[in-house]
């Protein structure tokens, strides 16, 4: 970990080097194959501009925070506008339709649109000689390998009370167990707070967004547990499989 002494932010110093997740392929009949996923680092737009900052000491992080903010709305408008946008040469954004239309002129009807997002030469040439570092094989079992503020952007393990939260990792009942001195989460379940299935926003494979319990203390530390008992298609299954994260601090929105 790194502060950088003109803008007094920290920012992380990875080794270069990538981890890797094989995850069974599923229309594999036989199982025996596999595709693997990157395990993401992220770094948000202050790493970056910390790192940039050291880089060339005559720019203040201030202005450039300021700089980042105005081309963010600048390229918002423009995707607003239905334009895609070149962003810094790195990737090319798009708007695109979601779902399918109708069959003829007259009929067809879009209901809303998403962007997606086409990375440029110079942007795959700069991973193709990452270092592999691990690699591992996902078991099955959910796994929480990211989590979120949406209200802040952050993933330093600090959220929002009453705010939007988001997990990486697969979809299931969602408790918030407090956390014992050490971070582990208490094994006394009556203890455990549910999130409302009401008041889940999203729920795929690998993503879940929800509002966070009203009754959940701020200045408290808590680990979030998961629980599912369905495989592919809803398809209910007799072992129930969890996953628990490390310890978060809950803090006033």
């Amino acid at each position: 970990m790194s502060v950088n002494s003109n803008s007094n932010i920290v920012y992380e110093d990875t080794d270069g080097k990538g981890n890797l997740t094989l995850i069974k392929n599923p229309f594999d009949k036989d199982g025996n194959s596999f595709y693997a996923r990157v395990d993401r680092i992220t770094v948000d737009i202050d790493n970056l501009i910390a790192r940039a900052v050291e880089k060339d000491g005559t720019m203040k992080a201030t202005t450039m925070k300021y700089s980042s903010l105005l081309l963010k709305e600048a390229v918002l408008d423009a995707l607003k506008r239905g334009e895609c946008v070149n962003l810094l040469g790195l990737c090319t954004l798009y708007p695109s339709p979601v779902g399918t239309t109708g069959k003829t002129p007259e009929n067809t009807s879009v209901e809303k649109f998403h962007v997606k997002c086409i990375a440029s030469k110079e942007t795959n040439k700069a991973v193709e000689n990452i270092k592999v570092n691990k690699v591992s094989v996902f078991d099955s079992s959910p796994l929480i390998d990211v989590m979120t503020d949406v209200y802040t952007g952050k993933t330093d393990g600090n959220f929002s009370a009453g705010k939007v939260m988001k997990i990486g990792g697969d979809a299931g009942g969602i408790f918030f167990a407090p956390a014992t001195e050490i971070g582990e989460a208490v094994e006394d379940e009556s203890k455990w707070i549910e999130v409302d299935k009401t008041k889940i926003i999203r729920n795929q494979p690998r993503e879940l967004e929800f509002f966070l319990p009203s009754s959940l203390v701020a200045g408290e530390r808590y680990c979030v547990v998961l629980k599912t008992n369905f495989s592919r298609n809803t398809l209910s299954k007799k072992n129930v499989s969890s996953a628990i994260s490390d310890a978060i601090t809950i803090v006033e929105s």
